[in-house]
This record gives structure tokens, C-alpha cells and sequence, in this order.
């Protein structure tokens, strides 16, 4: 696909035959214009795909001036101790997108934020709240922290309300800690 290699040309070939039937054919081989692509999230080390191909950030390649691309932001997403979801890419797009190769060295970079899980009290219980946008990881409790901690579904489905998903537990007699992971 000449999308995604960098060692492409255009040939252009010119044949010309004159009135006594003479011919004549030049060709001239015409090189693309290579810019460097750089791919970066915030926060870096997360994943994103290039028409498909799946890259850990930070990450750069050549590649053809002018050519469409197809940039994605796979989210929600795990890393290391967290999960995040995708907010929005440097240049404005949504997760999945068409650029085109810019004629100059360019940085797309995809933002991610680690959606934050409130906790408030309840008559008879405790209320969980969190951000809407990050409606694709779901709620895990665990009883202890010790490793290996087993985390479990929260079954319970939240409710929407001005740009939260808000979650009413009943208070329990033993320790319970909660989490937002990707499914």
C-alpha cells in the first residue's frame, strides 16, 4: 500500500513520434516528499494505531507527504497501575480519524485522562461518582489490597446526571475498595 511505505516514486514517460515516424520516449522518475510523523499521549507509553497498526508511544516514522492516514486512540486503556480514556487529539480529532501527511515534521498527540472515582455518603449507604466520558470502564471492588488482590464486577448499574454516573452502594460491615478498570 503506498500509503504506509516511503521508498515510492511517480514516473511520468513521455512518447512522441514525429511525421516521418520517428519515436522518441523520455521518462522522468519523480520522488515524494518524506515528513517524519511523531505520535505521543499524554500521558506517554500508551497505545495508538497507525492505519490499524497498533504503536506504543512515544513513537515516530517517514512518511509520504500529502497521503491520508488513518489515526486511532484505543480507549479505555490500561497501564501500569491505572486506566484511562481517550479525551481528545492534539489536532482536534476524535479517536478514530483521517489525517493527511503534512508537508513539514509533525506531532499528533492523543490525550488521556485517569477518570477520578468520588466517594460521599449516603443515608444507609455510600454514593460513587464518575466522569461520564469515562462510561467504558466499569466499577471493580476488591476486599483487601494484599497481592494478589482479586478484583470483581460491580454488577450494579449507575445512573447519568449532569455529566457523572453516580452509584449507590449499601454500607457494608466489612472493608471494600473500589476502582475503574477496562472491562
Amino acid at each position: 500500500n503506498a500509503t504506509t511505505v516511503t521508498n515510492v516514486f511517480y514516473r511520468f514517460s513521455l512518447a512522441v513520434t514525429d511525421t516521418n515516424g520517428n519515436q522518441q520516449t523520455v521518462s522522468q522518475d519523480i520522488a515524494p516528499q518524506i515528513s517524519q510523523l511523531a505520535l505521543a499521549t499524554v500521558p506517554p507509553g500508551l497505545q495508538v494505531a497507525l492505519d490499524g497498526q497498533p504503536l506504543t508511544t512515544p513513537t515516530s516514522l517517514a512518511a509520504v507527504v500529502g497521503m491520508g492516514r488513518l489515526l486511532a486512540a484505543p480507549s479505555p486503556q490500561a497501564a501500569p497501575g491505572s486506566n484511562y480514556a481517550f479525551v481528545v487529539w492534539s489536532d482536534g480529532g476524535p479517536p478514530t480519524h483521517d489525517i493527511i501527511v503534512p508537508p513539514s515534521n509533525a506531532t499528533f498527540t492523543a490525550s488521556f485522562l485517569q477518570p477520578s472515582l468520588d466517594l460521599g455518603l449516603a443515608p444507609g449507604g455510600l454514593t460513587l461518582s464518575w466522569p461520564q466520558w469515562a462510561s467504558a470502564l466499569t466499577l471493580h471492588a476488591a476486599t483487601n489490597l494484599a497481592p494478589p488482590a482479586y478484583w470483581s464486577p460491580v454488577t450494579n448499574a449507575p445512573a447519568a446526571s449532569s455529566g457523572l454516573l453516580n452509584l449507590s452502594l449499601p454500607t457494608t460491615n466489612g472493608t471494600r475498595f473500589y476502582r475503574l478498570q477496562s472491562p
